[in-house]
């Protein structure tokens, strides 16, 4: 999860600078797929 975030924040910042945002969009699904994982484990059935 961090890792992920990390990389989102990285993406982010470069885009300023590039206003390449498929990369964030990417680095964001990552992060996102994370948390669905998270609380996929965590469902009370």
């Amino acid at each position: 999860m961090h890792r992920a975030a990390s990389r989102f924040a990285v993406a982010a910042r470069d885009a300023e600078v590039s206003g390449d945002l498929a990369g964030v969009f990417a680095a964001l699904s990552q992060v996102m797929d994370q948390c669905v994982v998270c609380h996929g484990d965590c469902r009370v059935h």
